[in-house]
């Protein structure tokens, strides 16, 4: 699905949240009318932006304003199996990617909107079976995150489809 977020003009800029923090984005940019463009890669951004508390406000704010795009995508997702893999792909990207720490179930189910729990329980055992993710108790362990990715990337692209064994 794509939603336009914001239209930029003459000094306006995008992608700075790549240039403080992880290396994955969840929105592009298209030009509407003949444009130049500036490019700064992240060496030299970081040059720019002193150390210490600088740094780290930028970097808190851009994951901030990640998370929050995210879940607001999240949020518009109707389909209940794209939004359980959508959102358990933004919850081990945020909390579980560098500590393992496991996915808490409730808070994907708060979050994502993911009420049924009889067809969400069908969809993790399927994703269980397929070796992406094991499921313990109330915690979801991601066991394969490019396979995981791979799924969110085919529902992104539109196409529909079931899993089915």
């Amino acid at each position: 699905m794509k939603q336009t977020i914001s239209v930029l003009g003459k000094g306006d800029f995008f992608g700075e949240t790549v240039l403080v923090g992880e290396e994955w984005r969840n929105c592009c940019a298209r030009a509407i009318e003949d444009c130049t463009l500036i490019r700064i890669d992240k060496e030299t951004f970081l040059h720019l932006v002193p150390e210490g508390l600088p740094r780290r406000v930028l970097t808190k704010l851009a994951s901030k304003l990640r998370d929050m795009v995210s879940l607001l995508g999240g949020a518009v997702i109707d389909d209940i199996l794209y939004r359980l893999i959508y959102g358990i792909t933004f919850l081990y990207r945020r909390d579980s990617h560098e500590n393992h720490r496991p996915i808490d179930l409730e808070e994907l189910s708060s979050l994502f909107r993911l009420e049924d729990r009889s067809q969400i329980e069908k969809y993790l055992n399927k994703l269980e079976a397929l070796e992406i993710v094991r499921v313990e108790q109330n915690v979801i362990h991601v066991t394969n995150f490019p396979k995981l990715e791979n799924l969110r990337k085919l529902f992104a692209g539109g196409g529909g489809f079931t899993l089915q064994f």
